[in-house]
């Protein structure tokens, strides 16, 4: 094919790619998690990528990126020692949500955020973040500069919590209650999580 044709058939696809509801749920959940918006310098779009380590079930950032699949780069998927990495293409979108999730390049979660979730999000981000120990859900929260507004958004919606450290520790009710709403949202393969 000639070059010049590829790149205007690519061009017009990306300028009409937009993501759906249930893609920006994936997107937030995860961004939440351990995801990030990459702003490259200069004038250039934004892209997503997501990370997991090698030692968690490959399932988890392969159904995030299945989901993803239209934003995907020939060459989504990286390895390194430590982890997994899927990279999406440089889009629009990317940076609306650059601009709704950051702040001077920070991530910067807010109550607006946190309110805009569903319950695919909240499974993208028990996924990234959250195990099951002694019976309770707990979400590892270490490298997030806003535990208590995610643990005070989790006791709003009836998922009794408390703030421990690093560590966001649901009570049986709140574990109950967390299940029952992400649980819906959780690919069949991954419903081991929080079991």
């Amino acid at each position: 094919m000639d070059k010049k044709l590829l790149q205007i058939v690519t061009s017009d696809y990306k300028n009409n790619l937009n993501l759906t509801h249930h893609q920006e749920q994936v997107v937030l959940g995860s961004l939440l998690g351990r995801g990030m918006i990459i702003s490259p310098p200069g004038n250039r779009e934004c892209y997503l990528r997501l990370r997991q380590s090698r030692k968690e079930d490959i399932n988890i950032i392969a159904y995030k990126a299945t989901e993803l699949k239209k934003f995907s780069r020939p060459k989504a998927f990286l390895e390194d020692k430590h982890s997994y990495c899927w990279n999406s293409i440089s889009h629009k979108e990317w940076g609306k949500l650059h601009n709704f999730c950051y702040k001077n390049s920070k991530k910067n979660i807010t109550m607006e955020w946190l309110d805009k979730l569903t319950q695919v999000a909240l499974a993208m981000y028990y996924l990234d973040v959250g195990k099951i120990k002694k019976g309770l859900i707990e979400l590892s929260v270490s490298r997030c500069d806003a535990k208590e507004l995610i643990c005070t958004f989790f006791n709003e919606v009836d998922c009794f919590c408390k703030l421990e450290k690093n560590r966001i520790n649901f009570n049986k009710e709140g574990k109950d209650n967390l299940i029952k709403i992400i649980g819906q949202s959780m690919p069949s393969y991954l419903l081991y999580r929080i079991s």
